[in-house]
Protein backbone atom coordinates (compact mmCIF):
# COMPACT_ATOMS: atom_id res chain seq x y z
CA UNK A 1 0.00 0.00 0.00
CA UNK A 2 1.33 3.49 -1.10
CA UNK A 3 2.19 6.05 2.03
CA UNK A 4 2.39 9.74 1.41
CA UNK A 5 4.70 11.88 3.38
CA UNK A 6 4.52 15.41 3.17
CA UNK A 7 7.11 18.26 4.77
CA UNK A 8 8.11 22.46 3.81
CA UNK A 9 10.39 24.52 4.61
CA UNK A 10 11.03 28.26 4.12
CA UNK A 11 8.23 31.15 4.17
CA UNK A 12 6.62 33.19 1.55
CA UNK A 13 8.17 32.87 -1.95
CA UNK A 14 11.22 30.99 -0.81
CA UNK A 15 8.85 28.19 0.36
CA UNK A 16 10.16 24.42 -0.19
CA UNK A 17 7.24 22.28 -0.22
CA UNK A 18 7.92 17.88 -0.55
CA UNK A 19 5.35 15.10 -1.14
CA UNK A 20 7.14 11.75 -1.00
CA UNK A 21 4.71 8.61 -2.01
CA UNK A 22 6.51 5.17 -0.73
CA UNK A 23 5.76 1.61 -2.47
CA UNK A 24 7.37 -1.32 -1.75
CA UNK A 25 9.12 -0.85 -4.99
CA UNK A 26 9.96 2.76 -4.47
CA UNK A 27 9.14 5.99 -4.31
CA UNK A 28 8.25 9.56 -6.23
CA UNK A 29 9.61 12.28 -4.36
CA UNK A 30 8.06 16.01 -5.91
CA UNK A 31 10.21 18.80 -4.71
CA UNK A 32 8.20 22.56 -5.67
CA UNK A 33 8.19 26.35 -4.74
CA UNK A 34 8.89 29.56 -5.16
CA UNK A 35 6.54 31.85 -7.34
CA UNK A 36 6.34 29.40 -10.33
CA UNK A 37 6.21 25.50 -9.51
CA UNK A 38 6.78 23.04 -12.43
CA UNK A 39 9.03 20.06 -13.78
CA UNK A 40 12.36 21.68 -14.44
CA UNK A 41 14.24 18.30 -13.52
CA UNK A 42 13.50 14.73 -13.35
CA UNK A 43 16.12 12.41 -11.32
CA UNK A 44 16.10 8.52 -10.79
CA UNK A 45 18.39 7.25 -8.38
CA UNK A 46 18.89 3.41 -7.63
CA UNK A 47 20.63 2.18 -4.83
CA UNK A 48 23.35 -0.74 -5.44
CA UNK A 49 26.25 -1.77 -2.94
CA UNK A 50 29.48 0.42 -3.19
CA UNK A 51 32.05 -0.25 -5.44
CA UNK A 52 34.66 0.42 -2.46
CA UNK A 53 33.24 -0.73 0.17
CA UNK A 54 30.39 -3.73 0.06
CA UNK A 55 28.33 -3.33 3.49
CA UNK A 56 27.83 0.75 2.39
CA UNK A 57 24.90 1.52 -0.28
CA UNK A 58 25.81 3.84 -3.15
CA UNK A 59 23.08 5.08 -6.23
CA UNK A 60 23.63 5.38 -9.85
CA UNK A 61 21.26 8.26 -10.93
CA UNK A 62 20.44 9.28 -13.96
CA UNK A 63 18.74 12.98 -14.86
CA UNK A 64 16.35 14.95 -17.31
CA UNK A 65 17.15 18.56 -17.31
CA UNK A 66 14.47 20.63 -19.29
CA UNK A 67 15.91 23.47 -21.38
CA UNK A 68 17.44 26.02 -19.15
CA UNK A 69 16.49 24.29 -15.90
CA UNK A 70 18.76 23.89 -12.79
CA UNK A 71 16.79 22.06 -10.49
CA UNK A 72 19.19 19.01 -10.83
CA UNK A 73 21.19 20.84 -8.16
CA UNK A 74 17.98 20.02 -5.51
CA UNK A 75 17.13 17.24 -7.08
CA UNK A 76 19.29 14.69 -7.32
CA UNK A 77 20.58 15.05 -3.91
CA UNK A 78 17.39 14.49 -2.64
CA UNK A 79 16.68 11.55 -4.51
CA UNK A 80 19.87 9.78 -3.97
CA UNK A 81 19.39 11.02 -0.20
CA UNK A 82 16.23 8.72 -0.05
CA UNK A 83 17.35 6.15 -2.22
CA UNK A 84 20.18 4.89 -0.13
CA UNK A 85 18.20 5.73 3.49
CA UNK A 86 15.19 3.59 2.02
CA UNK A 87 17.19 1.66 0.01
CA UNK A 88 14.72 1.55 -3.06
CA UNK A 89 14.58 3.35 -6.49
CA UNK A 90 13.53 6.99 -6.10
CA UNK A 91 12.16 8.98 -9.01
CA UNK A 92 12.44 12.91 -7.54
CA UNK A 93 10.07 15.65 -9.94
CA UNK A 94 11.56 19.14 -9.05
CA UNK A 95 10.53 22.40 -10.05
CA UNK A 96 11.21 26.00 -8.44
CA UNK A 97 11.39 29.02 -9.50
CA UNK A 98 11.55 32.39 -8.29
CA UNK A 99 12.51 35.62 -11.04
CA UNK A 100 15.14 37.45 -10.58
CA UNK A 101 16.25 35.11 -7.86
CA UNK A 102 19.69 36.42 -6.23
CA UNK A 103 22.67 33.96 -5.32
CA UNK A 104 21.76 34.34 -1.57
CA UNK A 105 17.65 33.31 -2.18
CA UNK A 106 19.06 30.43 -4.43
CA UNK A 107 21.28 29.29 -1.02
CA UNK A 108 17.93 29.25 0.79
CA UNK A 109 16.24 27.29 -1.41
CA UNK A 110 18.86 25.01 -1.56
CA UNK A 111 19.03 24.73 1.78
CA UNK A 112 15.47 24.87 2.71
CA UNK A 113 14.97 21.68 -0.30
CA UNK A 114 17.74 20.07 1.96
CA UNK A 115 15.64 20.63 5.47
CA UNK A 116 12.57 19.11 3.50
CA UNK A 117 14.64 16.27 2.46
CA UNK A 118 15.82 15.02 6.00
CA UNK A 119 12.24 15.57 7.32
CA UNK A 120 10.79 13.24 4.51
CA UNK A 121 13.65 10.95 4.94
CA UNK A 122 13.31 10.45 8.69
CA UNK A 123 9.49 10.21 8.58
CA UNK A 124 9.92 7.57 6.34
CA UNK A 125 12.03 5.43 7.89
CA UNK A 126 10.76 5.64 10.93
CA UNK A 127 7.33 4.18 8.95
CA UNK A 128 9.12 1.75 7.29
CA UNK A 129 10.75 0.40 10.28
CA UNK A 130 7.17 0.40 11.87
CA UNK A 131 6.29 -2.04 9.29
CA UNK A 132 9.56 -4.10 9.66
Amino acid sequence: MAETFEASAGDGKLTITGTLTLTDGGGVLQLYGGTHEHIGSVTVSLPRPSLTDGDRTSVTSSVINLLSHKEELVGRPAAEMLAIALDRPIVCIAGIHIDGATNDELKLLTGFSEDVTRALVQAATECVGARS
